[in-house]
């Protein structure tokens, strides 16, 4: 009977202990003929296999050992057994003499018999190998016997003495091979060819130079070490040398650097290491603004780590001063009064004096620029008088600068006026206020802020537009602007200006008084602040306006302005918040008051944002509550020469700043 070698799977499923199909994994080296399984100690036969289960079982078999047909779970081990009945039909195979095939391919071969572990494979003969000739073609051959490792083919014998040099080459048809030491005759000789027939040879080389012993034909050649070629033009021992090619001498190098290639007349050489004057020690020139470029005309090259002497960079230079009353100065009424400095916070070219004339600041020689001028005062609380101005007068005459808001009664003022302008040498300018009460009123000396009056430079040729514009800006916002995309990112942080008069920051729950110089107070009358701002092209500027808290914005009245004038508001463009409604006004001199479009109503108490811009020539303006979204009030293409920004105001508006200025 035959069978496979012992095999094993699991079960498939669970199985009771009567069924007679049992159902494996795997019937993978069970005999498909029939056999015995053992599951979890009970013997069984089988009679045939179907798929991967076992048919035909016959369970709880008693012999050779006695066991009971029981149930078994899925993934029991179910193992192929062979019992000593199986053992006593097997044959053992007998051997026989080696008779394998030496092929190309392999085969299962018929016999019944098998080969001891020690036998002998016929695998060489006794025929010698073939000769190989030359010209002779590859082969695989077909002989089914192989070569031993260390067999020799016969080789073809040497020729006889080797062809004599000719005129013309030519294939042959020797099967004989050269030795390699074999000389043709006729070196020397000429091969006749047409042009060249006289005779040459190459006679060997020298370590340098043309042989100096030996005996020599005409037209013999040496080839010397140093890369020199020599011909003999006269026979002899050793005959006259003429070298034809190879470096006759080296020289040092005297190459030119010039702006085009020449030829040169030297007949001698440089060496591939030699070395070049192409820099000298000669210190490249210093430049100076103004300087003209030129290609220049040396004839030596700069070193690439070369430097050229710069002009000494002078020390940076903030000229100006800042001066201070330490004690109260007294306004007449109804007066233009200048106010004396009697103190210096600083003072870096004599621009102010502590004894004479101490209400100027004056251009001393060299200093003539661009000059930003600025004054703060805080008004003592008066029961008088509606008016209060403050002013920057030039050369005592021409006023260059006004600041005006309306009196409160009772109240402390603070106040500031600034302006930028170009003075000369010799030209002064004067802090005046004025005040329409029928007595004098007070300046308070308070903190470094009251009374203040400030000169700073711009420099020389002055800053730019935008600069300038900032700068006169800053003095009139709460600075705590950081900057917006595209726009600078020190737009009004850090200004001096701003430092002295910030008094305060976020208004509290209850307003009696001002909190900082951009502050309007409430119950204030109609006022207008304007300053100096001079765009060219296009330009955005935001303010923020904040009314009383705890109230409804009805009754607030206030807005950013954009005007033609410093002064008056004849020509101008204003984004404004009245009674709880945003408002685009345009004013004009024919139509003054002009409201052409409304925005959002009921409008809540708290900061509101106002913007006005240009773009490509036209005038938007808009209106926020959180400065993230804006809503378009108007646009209008109109024409207007911007001279002045700033704000009007009313009752209940507790403050308003700038926040952002592009131009």
């Amino acid at each position: 009977m035959a069978f496979s070698d012992l095999a094993q799977t699991t079960l498939a499923s669970t199985i009771n202990s009567s069924v007679t199909t049992v159902p494996g994994v795997s019937s993978s080296k069970f005999d498909t003929g029939g056999g015995y399984l053992n599951i979890d100690n009970e013997l069984l036969s089988y009679a045939a296999i179907s798929g991967n289960s076992f048919t035909g079982c016959v369970r709880g078999l008693g012999s050779p050992v006695a066991t009971t047909a029981s149930g078994h779970n899925s993934g029991a081990i179910v193992t192929g057994v062979v019992v000593a009945t199986q053992l006593t039909a097997l044959t053992p195979p007998s051997f026989a003499t080696p008779a394998i095939a030496l092929s190309t391919a392999a085969a299962a071969g018929a016999a019944a018999t098998v080969i001891r572990s020690d036998g002998t494979i016929a695998a060489f003969d006794a025929t010698v190998p073939t000769s190989s000739a030359v010209g002779d073609s590859a082969a695989a051959g077909s002989a089914a016997v192989a070569a031993r490792r260390d067999h020799a083919h016969g080789r073809e014998a040497f020729g006889s003495a080797p062809p004599a040099i000719a005129a013309s080459g030519a294939t042959g048809s020797a099967t004989t091979e050269a030795r390699s030491d074999h000389v043709h005759a006729g070196l020397g000789q000429s091969l006749g060819l047409t042009g060249a027939t006289q005779a040459t040879r190459y006679a060997g080389a020298t370590t340098s130079g043309a042989p100096v012993s030996g005996t020599f034909a005409v037209g013999d050649f040496v080839i010397d070490r140093t890369g020199s070629a020599w011909v003999c033009t006269a026979a002899g021992t050793p005959g006259t040398w003429t070298q034809v090619s190879g470096s006759t001498s080296f020289a040092t190098p005297a190459i030119l650097l010039a702006a085009a290639a020449a030829a040169g007349a030297a007949s001698t050489a440089i060496r591939s290491d030699a070395t070049i004057a192409a820099f000298d020690a000669t210190a490249p020139t210093t430049s100076n603004p103004g300087d003209a470029a030129a290609v220049g005309s040396v004839a030596f090259a700069a070193h690439r780590d070369h430097l050229h002497g710069r002009e000494a960079t002078a020390a940076p230079v903030s000229d100006g001063s800042r001066a201070y009353n330490s004690t109260t100065v007294s306004t007449a009424s109804s007066t233009e009064t200048a106010v004396t400095m009697d103190s210096e916070r600083s003072d870096s070219a004599a621009f102010h004096s502590t004894s004479t004339n101490t209400s100027r600041m004056t251009i001393p020689t060299g200093k003539a620029g661009r000059y930003t001028v600025a004054g703060t005062v805080e008004w003592a609380a008066s029961a008088l008088g509606t008016v209060r101005r403050l002013s920057i007068r030039l050369n005592g005459a021409t006023f260059i600068a006004k600041n005006e808001i309306t009196s409160i009664l009772n109240v402390v003022l603070p106040q500031e006026v600034s302006t930028v302008y170009d003075l000369a040498v010799g030209d002064y300018v004067e802090l005046m206020a004025f005040q329409d009460t029928v007595g004098a009123v007070l300046l308070n000396a308070s903190g470094n802020y009251s009374p203040e009056f400030t000169l700073s430079a711009g420099g020389a040729g002055g800053a730019t537009a935008q600069q300038f514009n900032e700068i006169a800006a800053a003095v009139l916002v709460n600075a705590t602007s950081t900057g917006d995309a595209g726009s600078r990112a020190d737009h009004f942080s850090g200004s001096s200006l701003n430092a002295a008069y910030v008094q305060g920051g976020t208004a509290p729950a209850s307003i009696a008084v001002a909190y900082d110089v951009c502050a309007i107070m409430p119950g204030a009358a109609f006022g207008t602040q304007l300053r100096p701002f001079t765009p060219t092209g296009d330009f955005r500027v935001e303010a923020r306006m904040l009314c009383r808290r705890g109230d409804s914005a009805s009754g607030s009245y206030g807005g950013l302005v954009v005007s033609a004038s410093t002064s008056v508001l004849t020509t101008s463009v204003i984004a404004q918040i009245s009674n709880s409604v945003a408002y685009a006004i345009e004013n004009n001199t024919t139509d003054k008051g002009h409201y052409p479009s409304t925005g959002s109503s009921s409008i809540a108490s708290g900061w509101v944002y106002l913007r006005i811009d240009r773009v490509s020539g036209t005038i938007n303006v808009y209106y926020s509550q959180t400065r993230t979204g804006w809503t378009l009030i108007a646009t209008w293409a109109k024409t207007i020469t911007v001279a002045a920004l700033g704000w009007q105001y009313a009752q209940d508006i507790v403050e308003i700043d700038l926040i952002d200025v592009v131009s």
